[in-house]
């Protein structure tokens, strides 16, 4: 459908004009209809028409003056004069202003249809000829970027883009499409971009200046590291070849993609890895839930969400296998859920990460649970003592007492048993207990006290040393995720 923009002073040429568009024109629609020369041109930057009829002789600015004023800015648009009388001179202005047609009032039906026939096939070339134009821009970057070709083929793509430097590179982005929507709109503020399509990747061809491939350099990390927080964005930038050699700067690219794949692969098995390791106090080095954080923001970085789902399915689907390695007879009869029944409801990435959370701490209970029952009974008895009185001043001779060991002896069985010793025990527990009440409306001094601390500024300094978070900061996250709807 093609829009068409009346420009007459008399009211039944412009109902005429309508009339005769909207009963015998399927292909044109009537966006305007303006009754002045400044009308006109306000209704063509509002409007952007297709097509314009024009009437020469309007009070104030006229139709030619008009058409003078806009045909470069609106170089797209067809122009139809029209005018009560036919004047040789009117007709000389129009001609390098590339008016379309030029109509003597009263116009017929028949010449008016005739003449919206002749602009639909004007149209339709022109849309062929651009059409043609950008698919031939395509095959250049889709393709031929990938395949040497001869001196003849490029001499058609300089043509084709009409390009004046001697140097190219190209680049290959892969991200989410908003990622690679943003890092293309701010690098086309910098450089000349030709981007397209090609498989997952952004594929941008770069024209380049002396000295310009530095600054490029430097312009595309640091755009990435800030559209990026997650580090999801990998992008290969090749180095400036000729024209003729550009599938050299391609497979340069694509190679820096690989590399960073593979290192993106090897970060996921370390982090998966870890993460399984914190369930097993004699491997962990660090608690389930900073190993869950790094693992879910790693995994969820991208944009297929199917994927990153299944991986986080089949993670704890291992987890899951891990722990029933430790139930004894019957017990693993009572598992407490089974995961791909649970995991099939679940349809956004906030439902997926917030399951996990639930699930994590299911699974520490469990895993802790299953511990405790394989442990040494002077061992078993005396975290049954520390876990009763944790918030009091326990001391390492007072429970080994209680257990009738050697302070000796029993710091061994907490190092060998747990990997960790009687102290940094006792530590986590008290910090475990502070995270579950700083989410109640008990002041940071309180919680300080409420789980053994006498001096707040300690507690203040251990809890940031364990959970990376002063107690305030761990709050106001916790506030946050509430209110988002994130289960913690």
């Amino acid at each position: 459908m093609y829009s068409v923009l009346i420009v007459d002073d008399e009211e039944p040429v412009l109902e005429s004009y309508t009339y005769m568009i909207e009963h015998g024109a399927p292909d044109f629609t009537v966006c305007g209809k303006a009754r002045s020369g400044e009308e006109a041109i306000e209704m063509m930057f509002r409007h952007k028409p297709q097509v314009v009829f024009m009437d020469i002789a309007m009070p104030g600015k006229d139709g030619l003056s008009v058409i003078e004023s806009m045909h470069e800015t609106f170089s797209d648009t067809i122009f139809v004069l029209s005018t009560a009388f036919e004047r040789f001179d009117l007709a000389q202005r129009a001609v390098p202003l590339g008016v379309f047609a030029y109509l003597v009032k009263p116009v017929t039906k028949k010449v008016f249809l005739k003449t919206l026939e002749d602009i639909k096939e004007a149209l339709s070339k022109r849309s062929n000829s651009q059409e043609t134009l950008q698919q031939k821009k395509q095959v250049f970057l889709t393709e031929t970027l990938h395949r040497e070709f001869s001196n003849e083929e490029w001499l058609e793509a300089k043509t084709l883009f009409d390009f004046d430097q001697d140097k190219f590179c190209v680049a290959l982005v892969q991200g989410t499409k908003e990622q690679q929507k943003q890092l293309l709109k701010r690098l086309s503020f910098k450089h000349q971009i030709f981007e397209s399509n090609y498989l997952s990747f952004l594929q941008m061809l770069v024209p380049l200046s002396s000295n310009q491939f530095d600054r490029l350099q430097n312009d595309m990390k640091s755009i990435c590291s800030e559209i990026d927080s997650t580090n999801s964005i990998i992008y290969g930038l090749g180095s400036p070849y000729p024209g003729n050699q550009l599938f050299k700067s391609a497979e340069e690219a694509f190679g820096k993609i690989k590399n960073q794949k593979k290192s993106s692969f090897k970060n996921e098995q370390y982090l998966i890895k870890e993460f399984l390791q914190s369930f097993d106090s004699r491997q962990a080095k660090s608690t389930p839930e900073s190993a869950y954080e790094a693992l879910v923001q790693h995994i969820f970085a991208g944009e297929n969400l199917n994927k990153a789902k299944f991986s986080l399915c089949g993670i704890f689907m291992i987890l899951q296998e891990k722990l029933f390695s430790l139930y004894s007879g019957d017990s693993a009869d009572n598992q407490p859920f089974w995961i791909p029944d649970e995991f099939v409801s679940l349809s956004t990435k906030e439902e997926c990460i917030s399951w996990g959370r639930n699930a994590m701490n299911l699974f520490e209970s469990e895993f802790k649970k299953q511990e405790k029952n394989q442990l040494p009974k002077t061992l078993e008895k005396a975290l049954e003592y520390i876990d009763s009185r944790f918030n009091e001043a326990l001391s390492l001779a007072d429970v080994a007492s209680i257990c009738a060991v050697s302070e000796t002896h029993l710091s061994h069985l907490f190092s060998e048993h747990l990997n960790t010793g009687f102290s940094s025990y006792i530590a986590e527990k008290r910090i475990s207990k502070a995270k579950e009440l700083l989410l109640t409306q008990m002041s940071i001094k309180e919680v300080s006290a409420e789980t053994g601390f006498q001096d707040q500024n300690y507690f203040t300094r251990l809890f940031r040393k364990i959970t990376g978070f002063t107690p305030s900061e761990f709050r106001a996250n916790s506030e946050n995720a509430i209110h988002k709807g994130i289960d913690l």
